[in-house]
This record gives structure tokens, C-alpha cells and sequence, in this order.
């Protein structure tokens, strides 16, 4: 039967498909012709052979694929709102998908010999699992407030919220893991223990925007993500500030840590979603402390946007652009050179940039360019170098100083303008 259900090799599937039906009418009229009073049961046995037959063909799942898309799309929520709706829905679900992943992790304890089991469970490895739930739960502390306030704010209605649960079910959509690297981002960008992170780019900025008119520029941060530098270079006092971030997940937490002013003080454990390279135990279990309900610079504007698109009325003057650990985020870190040039050419007066970051390209960049050749390519669209620290700086990007594995960046420093300003070297 093999040759009605299932692949032969070397033959397509349209060829084998009208074999099959072929073969199959073959045999109901043969069938007919020889005892025609078992006529309906015939018929009843084509049309199931023949239902069969085409259930299994490519053209049959291609079809059925079609149409599945089709009925997914029509039942999309409004795509202006679909981002933030599957972000906040994202949100939710923190508690209950950490949960999931940390009980993988005691199903493949189970699957070890009772006796390794019975080792490890004289060392504490089960508490330890179970510790980890618990402090998952108040991780979630901050999620569910994140969560809240976003519902609040963009006036999410429990239709809305299970309209996008369904849409991300049919789609497999899950961006767990963008939920655990946004708290990671929060630690990074807001702790009260620590900004050794996010200090070097600061101080890099201040001393070369120092010299900027603040009534006559405005600053853009593509890339802004949890929103610490744009928030500091707004506290500088410049007419405008502009963070534009393209993933909703990171806007989401970035609002959250605004409000009336009324400071108030969150515990995150951001080193729990990892059982590796941790030296002591302890180490994976210990909290940061971070601070929100600051009251938003009434000169910053926080965009949820793709910035190769961003628009900006032009209030002032002169423009300053801060890109931090983003350029090198780009399919092809051209399209962002041109977003800016294009940007920047709006503007009558100065038009600086100022970069701190690395070249650590993803997974499908169109081109790689090393340091040096960056800098050629900045000069051929237009750019001018005026200063660029002449060796990489080495800063941290969501480490864990206690850990076994610790990672760090030599970053490029460097600014440039449109113009014939003297170039530097620091």
C-alpha cells in the first residue's frame, strides 16, 4: 500500500499524485464493471482512498498552509498595535515560562542514575532548583509591574491581550528570552550597585558635547534600549531629546522606570536564568538593587520605532547623534550611515556624532567592517573624524563579575561631523 501513502524515490509528488488518483479511479471502474451491486460501496471506498490520497500530497499541505496563513492574518490584531500587544503579552507570561524552562531542568536531573541522584540530593541540588523558583517569583515582581503599567498606558483592553495570546500561539511566537535580556538590560543600565557599565560611555559623551549649545541642539539616541543614556544626556539640558528604540519589549521596560517622581527601590536577580559558570552557588542567587518612578526630562521623547525610518521636526539649530553599542547591530551598518546623514542634513547648523561601541556583527550582516574601514566609510559619506581614542576601550556588557565567564568589549570611541572640523586623536 506504500505506493498510495507513502514517497517513492524518484518520482515528483505531482507525477506520483496523479498516478494515485488514476490508479484509484482504475479500480473503482473496474470494481463497478465486475459486480455492480456493490456500486456504493465502491464509490465510498474511492472517495476515502481518494481523500487519503490527497491529504498526503505536497500540493494538498502547500494548500492547506495557504489557508492557514490566510485565517492567521485575518485574525491579527491591528498591525499598528500588533508589537505592543505581543510585548506585553510577552511580559505576562515571564513567571509561567521561566517556571517551564527551570522544570526542564529537574526532568533531566530525574533522568540521571539514582545513585548520581542520590549524590547530588545529599548536596543540596534540589533546594537549589527550588530556590530558584522562588526567586523567579520575585523576579516577576518587576515583570507584573512592567506588565500593568503598559496595560495601563496604552489602554489594553483582556479582549485585546487574548486576541494577541491566540495570534502568538498560532505562530509559535515566544520571545521568552527577550523578556530575561530586557531585565539584564535594567540591571545594567539602572543599578544602584553599579554603573561601571555605562559610566564610560557617559563620560565619553559629556566631554565632547560639553561645547554644544543646549537651547540650539537637539540629540537623537537610535538604539536607546532601556533608555540610561538618553536619560542622561536629557539631565545635560539640551532643547530636545530624542531615544528611538525598535523593540517594544525594551520601550516597555524603559516607561516603566518613569513616573511621578515618588522613587521608589526594585530588587532583580538577573544571574538565575543561567546554572552555568557560577563559582558559588550563592554567586547565581544574588540580587541588584535598581531604583524607578523617576520623573521623566520634560525634554526627552521616547520613540518605539525603526530609526532608519525616524522623522523629527527640527526645533533647533544644531543636531547631536549618540549611537552606543548599536551600529555594528545593523543587516547593513549602511543603511543606519545614510538614516543619519539623511537626519543630520535637515539641520542648518552643527551636525555631530558621537559613537561608543563595539563591532560584534549577528548572524546575517550584509558586510563586516573592521575599525579602520569604518572610519574610510564614514569619511566617504561625508563625515569628518574630530577626535577617536586610538586604542579599544575595554567595557563590560552585562557581566557577572563573580562568574567563571565574564564578558567585555574594546570599544570604539569616536566622533565626527559634517564639516571641516580638525581631527584628533585622544
Amino acid at each position: 500500500m506504500s505506493i498510495f501513502f507513502g514517497n517513492i524515490d524518484g518520482i515528483d509528488s505531482n507525477s506520483l499524485f496523479i498516478f494515485r488518483i488514476s490508479s484509484i479511479l482504475l479500480l473503482h471502474y473496474i470494481a463497478t464493471y465486475l459486480a455492480p451491486q456493490f456500486a456504493v460501496v465502491s464509490l465510498f471506498l474511492t472517495s476515502l482512498f481518494g481523500a487519503v490520497t490527497v491529504r498526503n500530497t505536497e500540493m494538498f499541505q502547500s494548500l492547506v498552509r495557504v489557508f492557514r496563513r490566510r485565517l492567521v492574518a485575518a485574525n491579527e490584531p491591528e498591525t499598528s498595535r500588533k508589537d505592543l500587544l505581543l510585548s506585553i503579552y510577552d511580559i505576562s507570561q515571564y513567571l509561567q515560562k521561566s517556571r517551564k524552562w527551570n522544570d526542564r531542568k529537574r526532568a533531566k536531573f530525574r533522568r540521571m542514575p539514582t545513585k548520581h541522584q542520590h549524590i547530588c540530593n545529599g548536596i543540596g541540588y534540589p533546594e537549589k532548583l527550588a530556590l530558584t523558583d522562588t526567586l523567579l517569583a520575585r523576579n516577576n515582581v518587576t515583570t507584573q509591574r512592567v506588565y500593568r503599567e503598559a496595560m495601563n498606558r496604552y489602554n489594553v483592553t483582556p479582549t485585546e491581550l487574548k486576541q494577541a495570546s491566540r495570534y502568538a500561539t498560532s505562530i509559535g511566537h515566544s520571545e521568552h528570552f527577550r523578556v530575561v535580556e530586557s531585565l539584564c538590560h535594567l540591571v545594567r543600565d539602572w543599578s544602584s550597585n553599579d554603573d561601571s557599565e555605562v559610566s564610560p560611555m557617559l563620560d565619553y559623551i559629556r566631554k565632547h558635547s560639553n561645547d554644544l549649545s543646549r537651547e540650539n541642539t537637539t540629540v537623537i539616541v537610535p538604539g536607546s534600549g532601556l533608555g540610561r543614556v538618553a536619560h542622561e544626556v536629557a539631565l545635560m539640558g539640551f532643547k530636545g531629546v530624542h531615544a528611538v528604540e525598535f523593540s517594544w519589549l525594551m520601550g516597555l521596560f524603559n516607561e516603566s522606570m518613569y513616573g511621578e517622581g515618588k522613587i521608589e527601590t526594585g530588587t532583580i536577580y538577573p544571574y538565575l536564568h543561567n546554572y552555568s559558570n557560577h563559582f558559588r552557588t550563592k554567586d547565581q542567587m544574588r540580587s541588584v538593587s535598581f531604583s524607578h518612578g523617576f520623573r521623566k526630562p520634560d525634554n526627552l521623547v521616547i520613540h518605539k520605532e525603526d530609526f532608519t525610518k525616524f522623522e523629527v521636526e527640527q526645533e533647533t539649530k544644531d543636531v547631536l547623534i549618540v549611537t552606543c553599542f548599536f551600529i555594528d547591530t545593523a543587516e547593513d551598518m549602511l543603511e543606519y550611515f545614510d538614516a543619519i546623514t539623511r537626519i543630520c542634513d535637515g539641520y542648518e547648523g552643527k551636525k555631530r556624532w558621537i559613537n561608543v561601541g563595539p563591532l560584534k556583527y549577528g548572524t546575517a550582516p550584509k558586510v563586516e567592517l573592521s575599525n579602520d574601514e569604518v572610519g574610510k566609510v564614514r569619511e566617504a559619506m561625508g563625515w569628518r573624524r574630530i577626535d577617536e581614542v586610538g586604542k579599544p576601550v575595554r567595557v563590560g556588557y552585562m557581566t557577572d563579575k563573580e562568574g567563571m565567564w565574564q564578558g567585555y568589549y574594546g570599544v570604539s570611541m569616536w566622533v565626527a561631523e559634517r564639516g571641516g572640523a580638525k581631527s584628533r586623536r585622544t
